[in-house]
């Protein structure tokens, strides 16, 4: 029972600058999302490009590791992220 009046009944912020932060916070985050999922998506563009024409990409290199990881995995992971925060990101706020 305390843990449903825990979460129905949060106590508001003491000041109403503290909300002011608040969506502030909210605001730079989704700046970042809208500026972090284009770059992702001309990366992983740019690297399915990059490994069709290039066939030694396809390889993994001493200094840098597995190429395929780094132009195709790593961006498709990290939109895949990247969505799933934006979805979570408004079930927070209420």
């Amino acid at each position: 029972m305390s843990l449903l009046h825990h979460r129905v009944l949060q106590p508001l912020p003491p000041t109403p600058a503290a909300l002011r932060r608040e969506s502030r916070a909210d605001g730079r985050s989704s700046a970042v999302c809208d500026v972090l999922a284009p770059l992702l998506y001309l990366w992983l563009c740019t690297g399915t490009i990059a490994s069709l024409l290039f066939p030694t990409l396809r390889g993994s290199d001493p200094l840098i590791g597995w190429w395929p990881f780094w132009l195709l995995l790593w961006p498709a992971t990290s939109m895949v992220l990247l969505a799933a925060c934006r979805r979570q990101r408004p079930r927070r706020l209420h």
